[in-house]
């Protein structure tokens, strides 16, 4: 628990929002984020949860980070919970934000990176058209390969790294809409990848170099556990690298849908089952088409 982080984990909804609302500014920015960012200090219902951070979406009082990420956050417990109806009305607030995150500056914190606040709001909204079947999928494809082109290199920080597996999620959503642009995007993804990593080496490069913390045995060498989920992202670039490579429209189309199951999030399977199916209404018809109809327009 944060440091004098009450136990909210037996609290109903009600009880948990009054509780924090008790709180004087200072305790109240630290008890809101403990609970946005470390699930394991909300209480364990969804349903509760859900109105829990939509009070922090709607709380004037808190900084525009923490309004979006608890926005971003109730979308995917309203996801979670399949409450279509919640999600939907959180969709054009979603868009709002993604118009004021569009421009946000990369930063060597977190939770307030431009890049990495794009990405969260962009998965949400993408998942988001594929359950609800909203047409503006293709806007939100077009968005998403906007933004992993825009990246630019020079203003990136280490905490990329811990971005890409969000952002490859996100971009491999994006080409099962617009899968004609897989070939464009394919070497912005392996840059993207390389540079991850080259960031994050080079921010660890003086303890290495010195052999500080390193052991005389290489079966002893534990990676952290962002370079686990790293190794996610390989995986889901891999398998938009064999869509693109495809040389039938039967390859094509099953390597699709190994890309629609490396990177459709999923909480719970029943979840997970229904932005698939959304995949399968609107998106695997176009898969075996000539994919140079459906580029990046």
């Amino acid at each position: 628990m944060a440091r004098d982080l009450p136990d909210f984990t037996g609290l109903t909804a009600d009880q948990a929002i009054a509780a924090v609302r008790r709180q004087g500014p200072a305790q109240r920015q630290r008890t809101v984020r403990a609970l946005l960012y470390k699930k394991g200090n909300r209480p364990p219902d969804r349903a509760i949860q859900l109105r829990l951070l939509e009070s922090f979406a709607d709380d004037a009082e808190l900084g525009p980070f923490e309004r979006t990420y608890a926005l971003v956050a109730a979308a995917h417990k309203a996801s979670e919970l399949g409450d279509a109806g919640t999600l939907a009305g959180f969709v054009p607030r979603l868009e709002t934000s993604f118009d004021w995150a569009r421009d946000l500056p990369m930063r060597q914190e977190l939770r307030k990176d431009g890049l990495h606040l794009r990405f969260s709001i962009l998965n949400v909204l993408i998942h988001a058209a594929l359950w609800l079947d909203l047409d503006a999928r293709d806007t939100y494809a077009g968005q998403i390969l906007q933004a992993v082109a825009g990246i630019n290199p020079r203003k990136t920080t280490h905490y990329t790294f811990n971005s890409t597996t969000n952002i490859l999620n996100t971009v491999g959503i994006a080409l099962l809409v617009r899968p004609g642009a897989m070939t464009a995007t394919l070497p912005i993804l392996r840059g993207l990848l390389y540079h991850s990593l080259r960031m994050k080496f080079a921010r660890d490069l003086p303890a290495v170099m010195l052999r500080l913390g390193i052991p005389e045995d290489i079966a002893a060498v534990e990676p952290p556990s962002n370079f686990l989920k790293f190794e996610e992202s390989f995986r889901k670039y891999l398998a938009i690298k064999r869509a693109e490579a495809a040389g039938t429209d039967a390859e094509r189309v099953a390597h699709c849908w190994v890309i629609a199951e490396e990177c459709v999030g999923q909480y719970t399977p029943e979840q997970k089952a229904r932005h698939i199916d959304g995949i399968r209404r609107n998106l695997a018809p176009a898969w075996s088409a000539d994919p140079a109809r459906h580029a990046q327009g």
